[in-house]
């Protein structure tokens, strides 16, 4: 076998099977867990001890066949569809694997690698320019502040953990000053990846807080976006 490779929901795994083929994550999904999903056919899970097991999302580019088939082309998934898949999934801290079934010439039908490749270039012109980033934030124990020169619309707030230093949130709350301070969003666990999406909100000031943690909740990542979307 080949060396260092992990291993997926089976064996001893090294991450985790969400328990559906549609590439959807709970809220809430967490890196440790004590059980893991083996069927879709089951729900109990098989139990295990509290292990660190990061959750992979799998999905279909087409609706029923994960080969290829000439019969399904119309079922591809749109950019939207695949947009709205990976919010649902990487947007929530989990991987996403995403088949596609090469055609009789070995290829990716064109259909799909657009489908794809559209995926792509709407997720980096989402995030890819942030209008600011974790260092532009004034941090006071377990929140963090970004004060822009002038009021900004924002509608997104990408929140990543150090990892390395495990997973500690348990709470958190995204606020924005109008005056007052309003909730904008709400969540529980954080990871090393949650994309907090709300209607698009000019603040002069926007607050992430970490409500409920166990240990201390170490940032790697924290942005605002106006991703222009609404």
């Amino acid at each position: 076998m080949q060396p260092n490779i992990l291993l997926f929901n089976m064996g001893d795994p090294d991450f985790r099977w969400i328990g559906n083929e549609q590439g959807y994550a709970p809220l809430g999904t967490r890196n440790v867990v004590d059980r893991i999903p083996f069927s879709i056919h089951e729900t109990a899970g098989n139990v295990i001890k509290p292990t660190w097991l990061p959750a992979e999302c799998d999905a279909r580019m087409r609706e029923r066949n994960w080969f290829y088939s000439e019969n399904d082309e119309h079922t591809v998934k749109s950019v939207e569809e695949l947009v709205g898949m990976w919010y649902y999934s990487v947007g929530r801290g989990c991987n996403l694997l995403l088949n596609i079934g090469p055609d009789r010439r070995g290829l990716l039908p064109e259909s799909d690698a657009e489908s794809l490749l559209g995926l792509g270039a709407e997720v980096r012109r989402r995030f890819a320019h942030p209008l600011a980033t974790l260092s532009a934030c004034e941090r006071n124990a377990n929140s963090w502040t970004w004060t822009p020169e002038k009021a900004e619309l924002v509608d997104h707030v990408i929140i990543g953990e150090n990892i390395l230093r495990g997973e500690h949130a348990r709470r958190f709350a995204v606020r924005a000053d109008v005056g007052e301070m309003i909730t904008v969003f709400e969540g529980t666990a954080i990871g090393y990846n949650q994309a907090c999406s709300f209607p698009p909100i000019r603040a002069r000031r926007f607050v992430v807080e970490v409500t409920e943690s166990e240990g201390e909740t170490e940032l790697a990542r924290l942005e605002f976006h106006r991703t222009k979307t609404f």
